[in-house]
């Protein structure tokens, strides 16, 4: 379970606020990605440069000549990056549907 503090920091966070808080044991069987090099740790860090995951003991490595982010920025930077796009997209389709439906 989580402590107060965590909740209530979790809850205050813009880009974590609407998130819906599980246990550990809550998540069931969920497969964590663990390192091939590092057995047992979990693979939570991108590298942006070689655009793979890592686990804490590989971004050392990684760190100095590399960009590393979080799983967690990584993911939403592409999503950032790519809504405008899906965005633009989806505009289009919509257009072409009501053409045809006015056809």
């Amino acid at each position: 379970e989580y402590c107060n503090n965590c909740c209530l920091i979790h809850q205050r966070m813009k880009v974590s606020r609407n998130h819906v808080m599980k246990s550990i044991s809550e998540l069931g069987n969920r497969k964590i990605l663990t390192c091939d090099d590092h057995m047992g740790h979990a693979l939570d860090i991108y590298c942006l440069n070689c655009e793979k995951l890592l686990c804490d003991m590989c971004s050392d490595c990684y760190q100095k000549k590399h960009q590393i982010r979080s799983t967690f920025e990584a993911c939403q930077r592409y999503k950032d990056e790519m809504m405008p796009e899906m965005n633009d997209k989806l505009n289009s389709l919509a257009d072409m549907l009501e053409m045809n439906l006015q056809m």
